[in-house]
């Protein structure tokens, strides 16, 4: 994750997954209120599961591994490709992530509660 300082205009990276996670198509969500990054990524690449990862605005630091499964189907089922809203969230608006899945050309759609 590359954060652009607004007034020095510096960049930082900050690890969010590793190679061996074999994470996709990552979605950042913001979360002001609480001061909160949430990540969701596919994995594997192919296909699977949706997780979600959290961070701390204020000092950015993913924990390492897949994270915590929000979104997984029974035995074959390959989500992927998942989306949400393009504006910050809140404790008012939660979280809607929706992800394909390919074989069957369904959508399916999770819901998260944030709160203060």
């Amino acid at each position: 994750l590359l954060v652009r300082d607004p007034v020095t205009g510096s960049w930082a990276s900050h690890s969010a997954g590793r190679v061996a996670d074999d994470h996709t198509r990552p979605i950042l969500l913001l979360d002001e209120e609480a001061g909160t990054i949430h990540l969701f990524a596919t994995a594997p690449t192919a296909g699977g599961a949706i997780y979600h990862k959290a961070s701390p605005l204020g000092s950015i630091s993913f924990p390492q591994g897949l994270g915590t499964a929000f979104m997984k189907g029974g035995s074959g089922t390959l989500l992927n490709n998942a989306t949400s809203t393009k504006q910050n969230v809140n404790s008012a608006t939660g979280i809607v992530v929706v992800a394909s899945e390919g074989s069957s050309n369904r959508y399916w759609h999770n819901y998260f509660q944030l709160g203060l």
